[in-house]
Protein backbone atom coordinates (compact mmCIF):
# COMPACT_ATOMS: atom_id res chain seq x y z
CA UNK A 1 0.00 0.00 0.00
CA UNK A 2 2.81 2.36 0.86
CA UNK A 3 4.49 1.48 -2.39
CA UNK A 4 1.34 2.44 -4.22
CA UNK A 5 1.13 5.76 -2.40
CA UNK A 6 4.79 6.47 -3.09
CA UNK A 7 4.29 5.63 -6.77
CA UNK A 8 1.22 7.82 -6.95
CA UNK A 9 3.09 10.67 -5.29
CA UNK A 10 5.97 10.32 -7.72
CA UNK A 11 3.53 10.34 -10.63
CA UNK A 12 1.98 13.53 -9.28
CA UNK A 13 5.38 15.19 -8.88
CA UNK A 14 6.39 14.15 -12.38
CA UNK A 15 3.13 15.45 -13.82
CA UNK A 16 3.46 18.75 -11.97
CA UNK A 17 7.07 19.24 -13.07
CA UNK A 18 6.20 18.32 -16.66
CA UNK A 19 3.25 20.70 -16.61
CA UNK A 20 5.47 23.46 -15.20
CA UNK A 21 8.05 23.12 -17.94
CA UNK A 22 5.43 22.73 -20.65
CA UNK A 23 3.72 25.88 -19.43
CA UNK A 24 7.00 27.78 -19.30
CA UNK A 25 7.83 26.66 -22.83
CA UNK A 26 4.37 27.54 -24.10
CA UNK A 27 4.55 30.99 -22.53
CA UNK A 28 8.02 31.79 -23.91
CA UNK A 29 7.73 34.05 -26.95
CA UNK A 30 10.04 33.70 -29.90
CA UNK A 31 12.94 36.13 -30.09
CA UNK A 32 13.08 38.34 -33.16
CA UNK A 33 16.25 39.73 -34.73
CA UNK A 34 16.55 43.39 -35.64
CA UNK A 35 15.75 43.68 -39.33
CA UNK A 36 13.88 40.38 -39.45
CA UNK A 37 11.11 40.42 -42.05
CA UNK A 38 7.53 39.79 -40.96
CA UNK A 39 4.58 39.66 -43.34
CA UNK A 40 1.53 41.15 -41.66
CA UNK A 41 -1.73 42.58 -43.00
CA UNK A 42 -2.48 45.51 -40.66
CA UNK A 43 -6.03 45.93 -41.98
CA UNK A 44 -6.99 42.31 -41.28
CA UNK A 45 -4.70 42.17 -38.25
CA UNK A 46 -3.04 38.88 -39.12
CA UNK A 47 0.04 37.40 -40.73
CA UNK A 48 0.05 36.90 -44.49
CA UNK A 49 2.06 35.14 -47.17
CA UNK A 50 5.29 36.62 -48.49
CA UNK A 51 4.15 35.93 -52.02
CA UNK A 52 1.16 38.23 -51.54
CA UNK A 53 3.17 41.17 -50.20
CA UNK A 54 2.96 44.76 -51.39
CA UNK A 55 5.50 45.79 -53.99
CA UNK A 56 5.74 48.55 -56.59
CA UNK A 57 4.40 45.95 -59.02
CA UNK A 58 1.63 44.91 -56.61
CA UNK A 59 0.58 48.22 -55.02
CA UNK A 60 -2.99 47.19 -54.12
CA UNK A 61 -1.97 44.46 -51.68
CA UNK A 62 -2.70 44.91 -47.96
CA UNK A 63 -0.08 42.30 -47.07
CA UNK A 64 2.88 44.36 -45.91
CA UNK A 65 6.50 43.40 -45.38
CA UNK A 66 7.67 44.80 -42.04
CA UNK A 67 11.09 44.77 -40.40
CA UNK A 68 11.73 44.44 -36.69
CA UNK A 69 13.26 47.48 -34.98
CA UNK A 70 12.66 46.40 -31.37
CA UNK A 71 11.85 43.20 -29.47
CA UNK A 72 10.04 44.00 -26.22
CA UNK A 73 9.59 40.45 -24.98
CA UNK A 74 5.89 39.81 -25.56
CA UNK A 75 5.54 42.40 -28.31
CA UNK A 76 7.58 43.40 -31.31
CA UNK A 77 7.91 46.82 -32.99
CA UNK A 78 8.33 46.85 -36.74
CA UNK A 79 8.55 49.38 -39.55
CA UNK A 80 6.87 49.11 -42.95
CA UNK A 81 9.08 48.58 -45.98
CA UNK A 82 7.50 51.48 -47.87
CA UNK A 83 5.81 54.82 -47.26
CA UNK A 84 2.14 55.10 -46.35
CA UNK A 85 -0.24 57.83 -47.45
CA UNK A 86 0.57 60.87 -49.46
CA UNK A 87 3.84 62.77 -49.57
CA UNK A 88 3.69 65.53 -46.99
CA UNK A 89 5.65 68.29 -45.35
CA UNK A 90 7.11 67.50 -41.94
CA UNK A 91 5.21 70.56 -40.74
CA UNK A 92 3.38 72.70 -43.27
CA UNK A 93 2.89 76.42 -42.76
CA UNK A 94 -0.80 76.29 -41.82
CA UNK A 95 -0.15 73.71 -39.08
CA UNK A 96 2.83 75.70 -37.80
CA UNK A 97 0.75 78.88 -37.55
CA UNK A 98 -2.13 76.99 -35.87
CA UNK A 99 0.36 75.76 -33.26
CA UNK A 100 1.30 79.32 -32.34
CA UNK A 101 4.01 80.25 -34.82
CA UNK A 102 3.98 83.01 -37.40
CA UNK A 103 4.32 82.99 -41.17
CA UNK A 104 7.46 85.10 -40.82
CA UNK A 105 9.05 82.52 -38.48
CA UNK A 106 8.16 79.71 -40.85
CA UNK A 107 9.66 81.47 -43.86
CA UNK A 108 10.08 79.47 -47.05
CA UNK A 109 11.67 76.23 -45.89
CA UNK A 110 9.89 75.90 -42.54
CA UNK A 111 10.65 75.80 -38.82
CA UNK A 112 11.03 72.64 -36.69
CA UNK A 113 10.21 74.06 -33.23
CA UNK A 114 6.77 72.42 -32.89
CA UNK A 115 7.73 69.02 -34.24
CA UNK A 116 6.35 66.97 -37.16
CA UNK A 117 2.85 68.45 -37.04
CA UNK A 118 1.72 67.53 -40.54
CA UNK A 119 3.50 64.19 -40.71
CA UNK A 120 1.76 63.11 -37.49
CA UNK A 121 -1.66 64.06 -38.82
CA UNK A 122 -1.04 61.96 -41.92
CA UNK A 123 0.34 59.09 -39.83
CA UNK A 124 -2.76 58.96 -37.65
CA UNK A 125 -5.03 59.12 -40.69
CA UNK A 126 -3.41 56.34 -42.70
CA UNK A 127 -3.13 53.94 -39.75
CA UNK A 128 -6.59 54.51 -38.22
CA UNK A 129 -8.01 51.30 -39.76
CA UNK A 130 -5.18 49.06 -38.51
CA UNK A 131 -6.30 46.03 -36.50
CA UNK A 132 -4.54 43.95 -33.83
CA UNK A 133 -1.82 46.53 -33.26
CA UNK A 134 -1.20 48.07 -29.84
CA UNK A 135 -2.74 51.49 -29.28
CA UNK A 136 -0.03 53.79 -27.98
CA UNK A 137 -0.20 55.49 -24.58
CA UNK A 138 1.47 58.37 -22.76
CA UNK A 139 4.39 56.05 -22.07
CA UNK A 140 5.19 56.20 -25.79
CA UNK A 141 5.45 60.00 -25.91
CA UNK A 142 8.87 61.36 -26.88
CA UNK A 143 10.57 64.72 -26.39
CA UNK A 144 13.04 66.16 -28.91
CA UNK A 145 15.28 69.22 -29.07
CA UNK A 146 14.96 71.92 -31.71
CA UNK A 147 17.28 74.37 -33.38
CA UNK A 148 16.28 77.28 -31.13
CA UNK A 149 17.14 75.34 -27.98
CA UNK A 150 13.57 74.55 -27.04
CA UNK A 151 11.89 71.14 -26.98
CA UNK A 152 8.73 69.61 -28.41
CA UNK A 153 6.89 66.55 -27.15
CA UNK A 154 5.10 64.19 -29.49
CA UNK A 155 1.89 62.96 -27.90
CA UNK A 156 1.30 59.48 -29.29
CA UNK A 157 -1.67 58.68 -27.06
CA UNK A 158 -4.37 57.01 -29.15
CA UNK A 159 -2.10 56.47 -32.17
CA UNK A 160 -1.77 53.03 -33.71
CA UNK A 161 1.72 53.72 -35.02
CA UNK A 162 4.69 56.01 -34.46
CA UNK A 163 7.54 57.46 -36.48
CA UNK A 164 11.15 56.37 -36.39
CA UNK A 165 13.51 58.40 -34.19
CA UNK A 166 16.86 59.58 -35.57
CA UNK A 167 18.82 58.20 -32.60
CA UNK A 168 16.92 54.95 -33.00
CA UNK A 169 18.00 54.80 -36.65
CA UNK A 170 21.61 55.57 -35.73
CA UNK A 171 21.61 52.76 -33.18
CA UNK A 172 20.68 50.29 -35.91
CA UNK A 173 24.24 50.58 -37.17
CA UNK A 174 25.74 50.92 -33.68
CA UNK A 175 26.66 54.51 -34.43
CA UNK A 176 25.74 56.29 -31.19
CA UNK A 177 27.06 59.63 -32.53
CA UNK A 178 27.34 60.96 -29.00
CA UNK A 179 28.63 64.05 -27.30
CA UNK A 180 29.82 64.37 -23.70
CA UNK A 181 27.61 62.36 -21.38
CA UNK A 182 26.31 60.15 -24.17
CA UNK A 183 23.80 62.71 -25.40
CA UNK A 184 22.44 62.26 -28.92
CA UNK A 185 24.02 64.87 -31.13
CA UNK A 186 20.96 65.91 -33.10
CA UNK A 187 22.83 68.82 -34.66
CA UNK A 188 25.83 67.07 -36.15
CA UNK A 189 26.78 68.36 -39.57
CA UNK A 190 27.83 64.91 -40.82
CA UNK A 191 25.54 62.25 -42.19
CA UNK A 192 25.46 58.76 -40.73
CA UNK A 193 26.10 56.22 -43.44
CA UNK A 194 25.46 52.52 -43.89
CA UNK A 195 21.84 52.37 -42.83
CA UNK A 196 20.59 48.79 -43.33
CA UNK A 197 19.18 48.26 -46.80
CA UNK A 198 15.78 47.12 -45.51
CA UNK A 199 15.32 50.50 -43.82
CA UNK A 200 15.40 52.48 -47.06
CA UNK A 201 13.76 49.83 -49.25
CA UNK A 202 11.53 51.13 -52.05
CA UNK A 203 12.87 54.69 -51.95
CA UNK A 204 13.43 55.95 -55.47
CA UNK A 205 10.42 53.97 -56.68
CA UNK A 206 9.06 54.19 -59.23
CA UNK A 207 12.37 54.43 -61.03
CA UNK A 208 13.32 57.98 -61.90
CA UNK A 209 11.03 59.56 -59.32
CA UNK A 210 12.08 62.18 -56.80
CA UNK A 211 10.87 60.02 -53.93
CA UNK A 212 14.22 60.15 -52.16
CA UNK A 213 13.62 60.05 -48.40
CA UNK A 214 11.19 59.56 -45.53
CA UNK A 215 10.91 61.50 -42.30
CA UNK A 216 12.00 60.60 -38.80
CA UNK A 217 10.32 62.32 -35.83
CA UNK A 218 13.50 64.23 -34.98
CA UNK A 219 14.38 67.86 -35.62
CA UNK A 220 17.92 68.69 -36.68
CA UNK A 221 19.34 71.17 -34.19
CA UNK A 222 21.80 72.86 -36.52
CA UNK A 223 19.18 74.85 -38.45
CA UNK A 224 15.47 75.45 -37.82
CA UNK A 225 14.38 74.39 -41.31
CA UNK A 226 16.03 70.95 -41.18
CA UNK A 227 15.00 67.53 -39.86
CA UNK A 228 16.52 64.06 -39.85
CA UNK A 229 15.43 61.80 -42.73
CA UNK A 230 16.30 58.35 -44.07
CA UNK A 231 17.67 58.88 -47.55
CA UNK A 232 17.91 56.80 -50.68
CA UNK A 233 21.49 55.59 -50.72
CA UNK A 234 21.67 54.45 -47.08
CA UNK A 235 22.17 57.77 -45.28
CA UNK A 236 20.59 59.17 -42.16
CA UNK A 237 20.72 62.73 -43.39
CA UNK A 238 19.02 66.12 -43.47
CA UNK A 239 15.76 67.07 -45.09
CA UNK A 240 13.59 70.17 -44.92
CA UNK A 241 10.52 70.89 -42.78
CA UNK A 242 8.70 72.13 -45.87
CA UNK A 243 8.73 70.48 -49.27
CA UNK A 244 9.95 73.73 -50.82
CA UNK A 245 13.17 75.64 -50.45
CA UNK A 246 16.63 74.12 -50.59
CA UNK A 247 15.22 70.59 -50.77
CA UNK A 248 12.22 71.63 -52.84
CA UNK A 249 12.63 69.02 -55.55
CA UNK A 250 12.49 66.17 -53.05
CA UNK A 251 9.31 64.33 -52.12
CA UNK A 252 9.28 62.93 -48.61
CA UNK A 253 7.00 60.37 -47.00
CA UNK A 254 6.26 58.63 -43.70
CA UNK A 255 6.70 55.03 -42.61
CA UNK A 256 4.69 53.71 -39.67
CA UNK A 257 6.14 51.66 -36.86
CA UNK A 258 3.57 49.39 -35.20
CA UNK A 259 3.71 47.32 -32.02
CA UNK A 260 2.12 43.88 -32.26
CA UNK A 261 1.78 41.06 -29.74
CA UNK A 262 3.95 38.10 -30.64
CA UNK A 263 1.03 35.80 -29.93
CA UNK A 264 -0.76 37.35 -32.92
CA UNK A 265 2.26 36.94 -35.17
CA UNK A 266 2.92 33.37 -34.08
CA UNK A 267 -0.63 32.02 -33.73
CA UNK A 268 -1.05 31.27 -37.44
CA UNK A 269 2.48 29.97 -37.88
CA UNK A 270 1.97 26.95 -35.62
Amino acid sequence: MRRCKCFAAKKQVFFSVALFFWGASAATAENYDIGQAIYFDPYAGKVCAAGDAWSPANPQSDCIRWHVVKDNGNTVEMIADHDFGRRVSWAQKSDFVAAGGSEEEYGTAGDNRFGPLTALKELKKVTSAFQNVEVLTAADNVTRQTADGSEYTINYEGFKARLLGAREAADLVNDKNTEDGGKWNSGTASYIHAMPKWLYANLGMPAGSNHVAFYTDTAHTSRPETVWVICLGSNLGKGTVSTVGRFGREVLGIRPIVRVKKSILESEQE
